[in-house]
């Protein structure tokens, strides 16, 4: 992260300097960045692989800036704190709808269908990542409960915790939406089973990239080796 660190750190000091305020940049930030790449990364890339490359090159260049820009946005919040927490996460929120929002206008325009308008088909593009906020939030509750009740230690960032919980739903999110989709005959090609179709949904290929990628960072804190990611020193 090291070479990105002077440039986060020169947007939040202008940010602190244009609403006057005190704010320095917290360590947090990268976290943000790496989740929010992965899974910009995994939607970009199922892209990719079913043959629409300049919409995954598309998808791929606007999520590492919508992720950058809005890493250094959540790193403006401490960690300290429900509150706090809270408020990185919401961060993150904005950001991907921000992203979902251009993502739909480009594809409403670059795969319209003859007899939809283009509002019509931005609509039905944005519906596909709008659930992600209800996934979001109930992500966020069940952060916020398993904190009080004590399950996630005081001693935890609850931010960066929610964002790790949030993202395995997510993965989750997608793989039942790619199931759901494949139950319709009209997104199946003839005599395709429901199975096959499931198999080769950019949905499912979302879940898989984005669950093989967090079960490696599961293995990677598991190893103790990111106990600094997820607890304040």
């Amino acid at each position: 992260m090291s070479p990105l660190q002077p440039i986060a750190e020169l947007i939040a000091a202008k940010i602190a300097q244009f609403l006057n305020l005190n704010i320095e940049l917290s360590e947090h930030w990268g976290d943000v960045f790496v989740l929010m790449v992965l899974y910009l990364g995994a939607r970009a890339k199922a892209y990719w692989d079913t043959g629409a490359r300049t919409h995954a090159a598309i998808r791929f260049v606007l999520g590492v800036l919508i992720s950058f820009v809005t890493a250094i946005l959540a790193g403006t919040w401490s960690e300290v704190g429900v509150l706090s927490g809270l408020m990185i996460v919401m961060t993150v929120v904005i950001g991907l709808f921000v992203f979902d929002v251009f993502d739909a206008s480009w594809a409403a325009l670059a795969y319209r269908r003859p007899d939809q308008t283009w509002i019509d088909e931005f609509r039905r593009y944005l519906g596909f990542s709008l659930p992600t906020i209800a996934v979001a939030v109930v992500a966020l509750v069940l952060s916020v409960f398993l904190f009080l009740v004590g399950v996630i230690p005081s001693s935890a960032r609850l931010g960066s915790t929610s964002l790790l919980i949030f993202a395995f739903a997510l993965a989750l999110y997608w793989a039942w939406r790619g199931w759901a989709l494949s139950g319709q005959q009209e997104y199946r090609e003839e005599s395709e089973t429901r199975w096959a179709r499931f198999r080769r949904s950019s949905t499912t290929r979302i879940a898989i990239l984005m669950l093989m990628a967090m079960t490696g960072s599961a293995c990677f804190f598991a190893m103790n080796a990111g106990h600094a990611l997820f607890v304040a020193g």
